[in-house]
């Protein structure tokens, strides 16, 4: 991602960010009912976003893929949230 990242640094102006919360392992964050197994743990994403958001400004962001018939603990919602909450601290910073 950093590699990316850099390439990208001397392009563009800044990029969106875009989230499809399936991209969770559905052990742990359960968003639908089409997730494979042994996607990213919540850390991860959250790794990406920072590291994103630390190299390039943020345009715009979309959190999607939820659906809360898969999601009976409500803990992809939770993650959800707390994405969103940072994406809008972050693009204030950017």
């Amino acid at each position: 991602l950093a590699r990316v990242l850099d390439s990208l640094a001397g392009r563009v102006e800044g990029v969106p960010v875009h989230i499809d919360l399936d991209v969770h392992d559905p052990a742990f964050v359960p968003a639908n009912p089409y997730q494979p197994a042994g996607g990213l743990s919540s850390e991860q994403v959250r790794d990406c976003v920072q590291a994103i958001a630390g190299k390039l400004p943020l345009l715009g962001a979309t959190v999607t893929a939820y659906d809360p018939e898969a999601d009976r603990e409500r803990k992809a919602l939770a993650v959800g949230l707390e994405l969103i909450a940072m994406l809008g601290k972050l693009g204030q910073s950017s």
